[in-house]
């Protein structure tokens, strides 16, 4: 079994804070390009429901277009 020192738990988190922020940007990217302003939260898991719902709704309306 391999120990892990607390270098690389660091560094694991540091890697895992640089992903979320990533993830963070993308999605307030997507939601400025989708609602054409700055999201309204800081929260991103909040402004991913937001995109979300916004898609169900589009799609909702295509169905209908269908029919």
């Amino acid at each position: 079994m391999e120990k892990i020192g607390a270098h690389s738990m660091v560094t694991d988190d540091s890697k895992q804070d640089e992903c979320l922020q990533q993830l963070s940007d993308i999605i307030n990217d997507v939601y400025r390009k989708i609602f054409s302003k700055n999201p309204v939260t800081s929260d991103s898991l909040k402004d991913l429901v937001s995109i979300e719902n916004h898609l169900e709704e589009l799609f909702q309306q295509i169905d209908l277009m269908n029919s």
